[in-house]
């Protein structure tokens, strides 16, 4: 698939943070073991860190560099997700 096609793909699967049910989370954490809490708030930590990694690539580097149209609206629909993750 050409880069338009990448692009109009990553827009038919947007989804914002209110759509996501987190009403059991709680619960859910409770249940699990201290390891199992401990192992998991540090991937969660990596995934924190690694989207502002992300993002801070995307905004300064690729923008900046990529002059292809399609591939910039790639990106900018990429940044918005990224922030997504972020909440």
């Amino acid at each position: 698939p050409d880069i338009w096609q990448f692009y109009k793909r990553a827009e038919a699967s947007f989804w914002t943070a209110e759509e996501v049910d987190l009403s059991k989370d709680v619960a859910q954490w409770e249940s699990l073991k201290k390891d199992e809490r401990h192992f998991i708030s540090h991937v969660l930590a990596f995934f924190a860190a690694s989207d502002g990694i992300v993002n801070e690539n995307l905004v300064e580097r690729f923008s900046k560099e990529v002059q292809v149209t399609e591939a910039r609206f790639f990106y900018g629909f990429q940044i918005a997700i990224e922030n997504i993750h972020s909440e």
